[in-house]
C-alpha cells in the first residue's frame, strides 16, 4: 500500500517478468459486473462504469455510471442506515443497497487511500467517466486501508505472498460480451489464482490481440491492438462478500499525461475541499481485507 509503484521495466527479479499477459501499467476500461451469492446464479447487484490503472503510481480510479441491488463486500462508498443490509450487518459485515441508475460516482485508491467522491446536483447530466474538474465535487469521504494497496500488474502469474498459489489453466474458448453487448466466442488464456480465504481468482486474458487476427500486421498498427487485454474476471467473495463475475471492454493505454484522473482528490482539498472520514472517526482498518480489483 505505501509502494510508489511498480517499474515499468517488466517486473524484473520475478516470475512474471516481461510476460506480455501481466496487466499493462496504465490503462483504462469499461467494466460491467455482476455478483452472486456463492453457490447460486442468483444476480444480486449489477454495476457498471469505467476503470483507471497508474500502477506505476500505485493508482486506481473507477467511474460508477450504474449501480443496482445490493452491494455486498469490502471497500465501498458510505451507506446511509436505511439503506443497510440487515441480515449482512448481523454478521458484522457491510451489505448496501444501490440504486444509482442516471449519475455518476467516483472511488480513487491511491496508495494505501481510499476516496469516494459524489458530485453536485446541477452538473449531474453533463457528467461523464474521466471527468477532471474538482468544482463539480459535491462530497469526499474517505478510508485509510493501512497496509492495502492496489493490486499488482503481475498478480495472477506468480504467488508471491502468504499462502497463494497459482495455475495456469492454458487456452480457453468462451462467450464475450463486446462493446456491442453480443456474445461471441473468444480465445484467452486463463489463470487460477488461490488466495488467502483458499478462495479461487480466474482470469481470463485475450488471446488473440486484433493485428494477430490480421495475420500478425505491424503497419499503422495502434500498440492497444498488439497487447493481450484483460477480459473476464472471477473475484471470489473471500468470506467479506458475494462473488463477482466482471467483464472489460473498450480498452485503451493511459500515459503520464492522463494523471489527472487521479489528482481529483488533491486539486479538491487544495480549493479548500475536505475529505471526511466515511467510517465516522474510526481509523481503525483492521475489519479491511485484500485489494479491491
Amino acid at each position: 500500500a505505501y509502494s510508489s509503484g511498480y517499474l515499468r521495466s517488466g517486473c524484473p527479479d520475478t516470475p512474471a517478468r516481461n510476460s506480455p499477459y501481466m496487466w499493462p501499467l496504465k490503462w483504462a476500461a469499461d467494466y460491467e459486473s455482476h455478483s452472486m451469492p456463492a453457490y447460486t446464479d442468483e444476480v444480486v447487484f449489477h454495476a457498471k462504469g469505467r476503470t483507471y490503472y497508474a500502477l506505476d503510481k500505485n493508482w486506481k480510479r473507477s467511474d460508477t455510471v450504474y449501480q443496482k441491488g445490493v452491494l455486498r463486500t469490502i471497500g465501498q462508498s458510505p451507506c446511509s442506515e436505511e439503506d443497510i443490509d440487515p441480515d449482512f450487518a448481523e454478521k458484522g459485515l457491510l451489505g448496501c443497497w444501490k440504486n444509482q441508475t442516471d449519475y455518476m460516482t467516483t472511488m480513487l485508491h491511491l496508495g494505501n487511500m481510499m476516496y469516494f467522491l459524489s458530485y453536485r446536483d446541477n452538473v449531474t447530466d453533463a457528467l461523464r467517466p474521466g471527468e477532471t474538474d474538482p468544482s463539480k465535487i459535491d462530497e469526499c469521504t474517505s478510508i485509510d486501508l493501512a497496509v492495502i494497496g492496489n493490486i499488482r500488474p503481475d498478480w495472477f502469474l506468480d504467488k508471491r505472498g502468504d499462502d497463494t498459489d497459482v495455475q495456469y489453466l492454458g487456452n480457453q474458448h468462451v462467450y464475450y460480451s463486446d462493446e456491442n453487448r453480443t456474445s461471441i466466442p473468444k480465445l484467452v488464456k486463463q489463470w487460477r489464482k488461490k488466495d488467502f480465504a483458499s478462495q479461487y481468482f480466474v482470469m481470463s486474458m485475450m488471446g488473440n490481440p486484433p493485428n494477430r487476427m490480421e495475420n500478425n500486421a505491424t503497419d499503422n498498427i495502434p500498440v492497444e491492438d498488439t497487447l493481450h487485454w484483460p477480459l473476464i474476471l472471477n473475484i471470489p467473495g473471500e468470506g467479506f462478500g458475494d462473488d463477482q463475475l466482471q467483464v472489460y471492454r473498450n480498452h485503451a493505454l493511459l500515459t503520464d499525461d492522463d494523471d489527472d484522473l487521479f489528482t481529483l482528490v488533491q486539486r479538491y482539498e487544495a480549493m479548500g475541499g475536505v475529505c471526511g472520514n466515511a467510517r465516522g472517526g474510526d481509523d481503525d482498518a483492521s475489519d479491511i481485507g485484500p485489494p479491491v480489483l
